[in-house]
């Protein structure tokens, strides 16, 4: 019993022998039993206090039992000086559920993961088709699974899984990322498996956080998702990253098989830099450069996505430009036969509620026509098609925009009478097809030498995990399509309804 509780019992026993002289007459053995019991009542506020010190072979008597539990506090005289106390329990995983998913955590944090998703219904209007046989269309443009995870602290996976898909001839369910990651630091990380290669701006934004329906022209320039490994990281407190890794290699506009098809690589990266970041001066904080390209040979290969050729299309994915598919007296028509390389100057500038991004890519590629015969002799051609855009933006509900999305500072509630965020975009975008391509090598029945588009967009932010957008759209072609004249302009209005967690 602590000293504490020997007073009290010692004052209460005085009390009671003082307040009437005929306690006096009590039996010693009343007063004994009593005492008894005071001090078992006693050691059971100890074990409530500290349960920890009471081991489990000694538990707390019962009324009456004739025994007292052995409890000893942190520090008293029957606690060892220097002794552990019993171990607790540990504690259990950590569930959460947010705008970011479902989470799930170990009590030490070496263990996390993650089950997100993201859908993207969508609708096309066509005002004019622009010589395509495309309608008006309600679409699932995509429909994701998404789980990542940390396993040891240091190991990442991702898995990414399509069940939409943008056309109708896209295949759903595939397997869109399937990666693992080790970070032995912020400057060096280690990923290998199929992500996005690191060469395009506006590819590696995630697409929910993309502010148009659809990406712009350069885009199509752009290699995809691609199976590899890549060395990674920051430097400078995250002002400066990079990447580079060795991939089978894929065509423009694609993404790569699950198999190299040619067994030629492809050598593919990127460093940006943010150099103002940290500075705390608001005007230049948001100003990151930097620049991507790939260098690696290709040949036809039957597994190839569009057999190693790129295929350009609109808004509304019709196609405006593609290679021969064959030509008298050789089935395999265009193929790319040599090196294949690309680069990427990009950057992108945020202040307050503005935000304005740019790129310019060129896709330099060696094609061979024809089948070596005398009837259709090889010829060669080296062509270079680039593509640029400039795309501004601006919240008009007063949040900050960023390259990674807009979170409203209010979500949109009726009844406080709050709406969300409300963005305004407008971007142009111009890819040009090099003139060698009309030399044999373009499907001038289906093909225009340049496309340029214009596009303007509202993006209504109803909360961080719900997105409803309408962006108008007008392209332009210069160069027929087999027809007379140029090939006709299309105009179409998109819609687009976003969950994404």
């Amino acid at each position: 019993m602590t000293k504490r509780h020997q007073l009290t019992v010692a004052a209460l026993a005085a009390s009671l022998l003082n307040a009437s002289p005929s306690l006096a007459e009590v039996s010693e053995e009343t007063v004994a039993r009593l005492l008894k019991r005071i001090e078992q009542l006693e050691n059971k506020v100890a074990t409530l206090e500290h349960p920890a010190a009471v081991s489990a072979d000694s538990p707390v008597p019962a009324p009456g039992s004739g025994r007292t539990a052995q409890v000893s506090a942190p520090g008293s005289a029957t606690t060892p000086p220097g002794a552990a106390m019993p171990e607790r329990p540990k504690s259990a995983p950590v569930v959460s559920v947010g705008t970011e998913g479902l989470q799930v955590r170990s009590a030490d944090t070496n263990f996390v993961i993650k089950v997100r998703g993201l859908a993207q219904i969508d609708s096309r209007w066509l005002i004019s088709n622009g010589g395509n046989s495309s309608t008006d269309t309600f679409l699932l443009r995509r429909a994701r699974l998404i789980s990542e995870g940390t396993f040891f602290h240091d190991f990442d996976y991702q898995l990414v899984t399509e069940f939409g898909g943008g056309s109708a001839t896209a295949q759903s369910p595939a397997i869109l990322d399937a990666n693992l990651s080790y970070r032995l630091s912020p400057a060096f990380q280690i990923k290998a498996g199929k992500f996005k290669a690191p060469v395009g701006l506006e590819v590696l934004q995630q697409d929910r956080d993309r502010s148009f329906v659809e990406s712009g022209l350069p885009s199509q320039l752009i290699p995809n998702r691609d199976l590899g490994i890549q060395l990674g990281g920051e430097f400078l407190d995250g002002r400066l990253s990079y990447a580079v890794g060795v991939f089978n290699g894929t065509s423009d506009n694609t993404s790569g098989n699950n198999i190299d098809g040619d067994g030629k690589k492809e050598v593919g990266g990127r460093i940006f830099a943010q150099p103002f970041a940290k500075s705390g001066n608001d005007w230049i904080s948001g100003l990151g450069l930097g620049v991507g390209g790939s260098v690696g040979g290709t040949t036809t290969a039957a597994n190839l996505p569009n057999g190693g050729k790129g295929t350009y299309v609109t808004d509304t994915q019709q196609t405006w430009f593609s290679y021969k598919s064959g030509i008298a007296g050789d089935t395999t028509g265009v193929v790319p036969d040599g090196t294949h390389w690309r680069v990427s100057p990009q950057g992108y500038y945020y202040k307050g509620g503005l935000g304005i991004l740019g790129e310019y890519v060129i896709s330099d590629q060696r094609y061979r026509a024809g089948n070596g015969t005398s009837a259709v002799p090889f010829k060669f051609a080296t062509l270079d098609n680039t593509a640029w855009q400039v795309a501004v933006g601006y919240v008009l509900s007063g949040e900050t925009a960023s390259y990674r999305g807009i979170k409203p500072n209010h979500n949109f509630n009726l009844t406080d009478g709050t709406w969300g965020a409300v963005e305004v975009l407008a971007r142009y975008s111009q890819l040009d097809v090099d003139t060698d391509a009309f030399n044999g090598y373009a499907d001038a029945a289906k093909s225009a030498r340049r496309a340029r588009a214009i596009t303007l967009g509202i993006n209504w932010y109803l909360n961080r995990n719900f997105r409803a957008s309408i962006d108008y759209t007008l392209t332009e072609f210069d160069g027929g399509n087999g027809l007379a004249g140029n090939r006709r302009s299309e105009n179409a209005i998109l819609t687009r309804f976003q969950v994404a967690f």
